[in-house]
């Protein structure tokens, strides 16, 4: 699991795409053969935002720590 969390939720996860509690509407790049509860994708979903910021350079100070996956 990765440090912290963020303000939004996952509420619906499919073979095609996953909701977040804002409303958005995400499609996953290739299909799903399984699907993971709401629960279990958060946990995906945190960690790869968390990498993603750090790449970017949004959170300098995660970049090394942020390798969760």
């Amino acid at each position: 699991m990765c440090m912290g969390k963020y303000d939004v939720t996952v509420v619906r996860v499919s073979k095609t795409e996953f909701e977040l509690s804002d409303g958005r509407v995400i499609p996953h790049i290739v299909e799903l053969d399984e699907v993971p509860t709401p629960e279990e994708f958060q946990d995906i979903y945190d960690c790869w935002k968390e990498i993603l910021l750090a790449e970017i350079g949004l959170d300098e100070s995660k970049r090394e720590t942020a390798k969760c996956c």
